[in-house]
């Protein structure tokens, strides 16, 4: 696996080898995110409609609060395979709006870092999420 420069690991950050699409599936993620009392997730990446999606599907189902960044998460064009072919641009809005309307907070990442810059010190991350129910429709 070869990882972009600026995003290479440091030190005590945690990598996760992961067999499959989602990022929970055959891994010990759940268990360390557990540990460490971590109760939301970023999620950012390629791809959004495979990695991306199945990563925070999962996480929802196992009751994390997910924020899915509209600008960190890239899709690519599928071909014609019976249905027609599919742009990325087309891609990129069904799985916002669907995962907006059901699974995550759905967000870019400038709003995202004004939101976790305006948290009081000793913010745990539960509390970055304001008004989650409201901003999934529910």
């Amino acid at each position: 696996m070869e990882i972009y420069e600026g995003l290479k690991p440091q030190p005590g950050d945690l990598v996760v080898a992961k067999p499959r699409y989602s990022a929970f599936y055959g891994t010990d993620l759940e268990a360390i995110l557990r540990s460490k009392g971590i109760d939301t997730l970023i999620i950012s990446g390629t791809v959004t409609n495979v990695c991306c999606e199945s990563t925070t599907r999962d996480a929802f189902s196992r009751d994390y609060k997910v924020i899915f960044l509209s600008d960190g998460n890239a899709a690519g064009d599928l071909p014609d395979l019976g249905f027609g072919p599919v742009s990325a641009e087309e891609i990129q809005k069904v799985v916002l709006t669907v995962l907006a309307m059901y699974f995550a907070q759905v967000s870019s990442i400038d709003e995202v870092m004004a939101e976790i810059a305006q948290l009081p010190a000793g913010t745990t991350g539960g509390e970055a999420l304001s008004q989650p129910a409201a901003r999934l429709g529910r």
